[in-house]
């Protein structure tokens, strides 16, 4: 027989929201541009294959907080971030 006891509690807030930990691209001015705008972000062809996947993950994820919609491309010199249209 299990012997784990346990009880409900009604009507208990919640702990209070945590902030987290600041992104390593949080700094990147994306709320800034405007449809149709692009963000150069310079780096090394090595430097790009390590970091495009984090630069999506901030994109999509600010995108979906915000209503804007991003694409993210390697292009010649690193990295590309377009802002496209969006409901705001």
């Amino acid at each position: 027989m299990n012997d784990v006891r346990y009880r409900i509690l009604k009507n208990i807030p919640g702990p209070p929201k945590r902030p987290g930990k600041k992104g390593a691209w949080s700094h990147l001015p994306l709320d800034d541009l405007e449809e149709g705008d692009m963000l150069e972000i310079p780096l090394h062809e090595d430097e790009v294959k390590e970091r495009i996947t984090s630069l999506r993950t901030h994109a999509s994820r600010l995108g979906k907080r915000t209503g804007k919609q991003f694409s993210v491309r390697i292009i010649k010199v690193g990295v590309g971030i377009w802002r496209e249209g969006g409901s705001e």
